[in-house]
């Protein structure tokens, strides 16, 4: 295990259930909003996160932390028969398009080991492509600041 891995390894209690993804070749992390992006084969297929106490974010209200457990990209189109294969995953309260598995639920490990499993044999129902086109947020504010600096200044 390479440092950078045992960096943030070592930071989430939950890492150890994304061992069985860690040797394989298009394993990818990134550091993402307090949590983990995981990448597989070029695709964000989980999001690991440990915040047990927000549940609040923008408009949107939670019974329970939003950012404590796993989080899985997915299309909608997926989301019924995951959630019927495993019914502790719900769709998450912000991103609606990712089935979220609350560190809360009974059956937690159970859960998070068998779709860990899944998401490493290539089960195409987990994954989204990331965005090309998109710019970040910071980046298209900090265009925007120094276009208002030069027209005040011009």
């Amino acid at each position: 295990m390479s440092n950078k891995v045992k960096d943030w390894a070592e930071e989430y209690s939950l890492s150890f259930f994304l061992e069985p993804l860690m040797g394989l070749e298009s394993f990818a992390v990134r550091r993402s909003f307090g949590g983990l992006a995981i990448y597989l084969r070029g695709k964000n297929v989980c999001f690991l996160c440990e915040d047990s106490v927000t549940r609040t974010y923008k408009d949107k209200t939670a019974d329970g932390p939003l950012w404590h457990g796993f989080l899985f990209p997915t299309d909608y189109k997926h989301q019924e028969s995951l959630m019927k294969e495993w019914p502790s995953l719900t769709q998450h309260a912000v991103l609606k398009k990712w089935v979220y598995l609350p560190m809360s639920a009974e059956d937690f490990e159970a859960t998070a080991t068998q779709i860990i499993q899944k998401i490493k044999k290539g089960d195409e129902r987990f994954g989204v492509e990331p965005s090309k086109n998109k710019k970040s947020a910071g980046h298209t504010r900090k265009k925007n600041v120094r276009n208002r600096k030069a027209a005040n200044n011009g």
